[in-house]
């Protein structure tokens, strides 16, 4: 546990604070004028974005830090064995799909992070910002599907939403499902989704 924690938390910093920059600016951009005059709250918020990453430390500099502990104690396996577990719980589940797709991907994500320690010091400094934002991606995608099934007994609402975002990051699907699309009331207001639903994206 002390190990996950020590490289997931500048995981969560670097991908966050990159994150929180994209978020706000959506959010101005969907209130168009409203956004960007000073007036509403969106010009604020956006240059507080900024925040997280000067305060945190540069992105580079926490990538940085992801580096130095698979350097120090190959912290790129301790998470793949973590996250491999709670897939392998899932596999007997309505998770089933998404837990064996994740699972390759794990194995593949880890053979990249060894390949990355392999390789010259610099070369593995260029490639770490990129890793790292997988490495939180992958984590992300495989805490949703374990909380859906966590809360199937009131529905799939949550399975829906784990594999939709499975979907666009393993498949490099960057629009909506039309899947989700179908049940976005749902989505969006926290009702009801049938579990038919939820298994229809991965056929």
């Amino acid at each position: 546990a002390k190990s996950l924690i020590r490289v997931l938390t500048p995981i969560a910093k670097h991908y966050i604070c990159k994150k929180a920059r994209w978020v706000t600016g959506e959010a101005m951009e969907i209130r168009g004028g409203n956004g960007y005059i000073e007036d509403w709250p969106n010009s604020r918020l956006l240059r507080d974005s900024h925040l997280g990453s000067i305060w945190e430390g540069s992105s580079n500099v926490i990538a940085l830090d992801v580096l130095r502990c698979m350097l120090q104690y190959g912290a790129h396996q301790v998470i793949t064995e973590s996250m491999l577990g709670k897939l392998a719980a899932l596999e007997a589940t309505d998770a089933a799909p998404g837990a064996q797709q994740l699972t390759e991907v794990w194995h593949e994500v880890l053979t990249r992070g060894d390949a990355i320690l392999a390789g010259s010091t610099e070369d593995a400094q260029a490639m770490i910002g990129h890793y790292t934002n997988t490495l939180a991606q992958l984590i992300m995608a495989t805490l949703l599907l374990e909380q859906a099934i966590h809360e199937s007994a009131n529905g799939y609402r949550k399975l829906l939403v784990a594999n939709s975002y499975l979907d666009s990051i393993v498949n490099g699907r960057t629009c909506t499902l039309p899947v989700a699309l179908e049940w976005l009331d749902e989505l969006v207001d926290g009702g009801f989704v049938p579990r038919e639903a939820a298994l229809k994206v991965f056929k």
